[in-house]
């Protein structure tokens, strides 16, 4: 019988060695695991190049509202697919296929896995990519050998500075900076925010000004939450008013406006005046 299939007698199913999860002395690998599902048989692994059907290692499981089934998270959804509830956590690829003589997509009961030591963040991350997950699963029982921050949502990455002055007094922000805070500390300062589209839900930046000097934080054509004179959302937030530049700092969260709303950017922790346009 097929591994994680409804009763009935299948083929065995080939496995695939995986290093997703730390494994410490006595071979304790610090698992959570819950019955959530079962998994719907339209499941698949939009990224697996050898076969769709076979979800990977770290795949990301969304439970949809209307039939309690795992489905893939999708950010994008507002029928409960778009939170995070565990992964799959197996040692080996997890087939939606009844059987290898019978090649057909069928509901799958598994043990989802919600908490555990990862090598790397990016294990829970390279298959879905959603940076909101990545902060509600480790909110909830995960946790990493390898350094992830973020200053909303989970821990705050080391304190890490880029001197964005060296860069002629601009400084495009990059999804490598997810949980940094990048300070101007010589003269006034111009941070690019990074495309939306790239970064997905969940990015997030603290941009610091340490000089008294004015700082400029720019995002796509009204893409911030922030009121401009005329009402709608901002393409800049500029801190200039005197004796209010030197410690002005907000920070910056890219999140959907509403249920089927656009990405835009959430100034949060926002101090000292700031002018919006």
């Amino acid at each position: 019988m097929g591994q994680y299939n409804t009763p009935g007698f299948t083929a065995a199913q080939d496995s695939v060695e995986t290093q997703l999860f730390y494994i410490g002395r006595d071979n304790n690998h610090r698992l959570i695991e819950q019955k959530v599902g079962p998994i719907d048989d339209s499941t698949v692994d939009a990224g697996n190049s050898g076969s769709t059907y076979v979800l990977r290692p770290g795949f990301v499981f969304g439970l949809k509202d209307s039939d309690q089934k795992l489905y893939p998270l999708d950010p994008d959804a507002n029928d409960g697919t778009q939170n995070a509830v565990g992964i799959w956590g197996g040692t080996s690829g997890l087939s939606m296929y009844e059987s290898l003589q019978n090649p057909t997509a069928v509901d799958k009961h598994a043990r989802v896995t919600t908490g555990g030591i990862l090598k790397a963040a990016t294990d829970i991350t390279g298959i879905n990519g959603d940076l909101e997950a990545l902060s509600v699963l480790l909110h909830s029982g995960f946790t990493t050998l390898t350094p992830h921050g973020s200053a909303f949502g989970l821990r705050f990455k080391a304190r890490y500075f880029k001197d964005g002055t060296a860069l002629a007094g601009a400084y495009t922000v990059v999804a490598a900076d997810h949980g940094c805070m990048l300070t101007a500390v010589t003269a006034a300062m111009n941070f690019t925010l990074p495309d939306l589209a790239t970064v997905g839900r969940g990015f997030q930046v603290f941009i610091y000004n340490a000089v008294d000097a004015n700082l400029v934080v720019t995002g796509a054509a009204n893409t911030i939450v922030s009121g401009d004179a005329g009402g709608a959302k901002s393409t800049t937030l500029t801190f200039s008013t005197a004796n209010a530049k030197m410690g002005a700092h907000a920070l910056m969260y890219a999140d959907y406006d509403g249920p089927a709303g656009a990405l835009s950017w959430y100034a949060l922790m926002v101090n000292r005046t700031v002018t919006t346009a």
